[in-house]
């Protein structure tokens, strides 16, 4: 499998874990962030020690919804993407897109 993965084209991502999650809370501690630095720089070094170079996507905690308080994570490659699933079907949905507006200084 490593093979056929590493002979992709470069466009193709490797999604590593989809939309982690740290509980019920979904509030992501600094701790909870470490976890997730250790778990991924885990699987990109096996994914690159297989011989994949693909561009790597780490998805955020709170199931992809949060980026801040990322650690940086390593890879030998300098191929990864940081990924957030920013859902805006919550019940203030009109509050969740100001701030997703806000994050990622959007315009209407």
């Amino acid at each position: 499998m490593p093979e056929k993965i590493a002979k992709m084209t470069k466009v193709s991502l490797l999604e590593l874990f989809i939309e982690p999650g740290t509980g019920p809370s979904q509030n992501p501690k600094p701790a909870d962030w470490q976890d997730w630095a250790a778990a991924m720089n885990s699987t990109i070094s096996n994914v690159r020690n297989d011989g994949v170079y693909n561009t790597a996507a780490a998805d955020g905690l709170a199931h992809a919804g949060l980026l801040t308080g990322t650690p940086t994570l390593s890879d030998t490659k300098n191929q990864i993407a940081y990924a957030a699933h920013p859902y805006t079907f919550n019940a203030d949905e009109e509050k969740e897109q100001v701030f997703w507006i806000a994050v990622w200084k959007l315009r209407r």
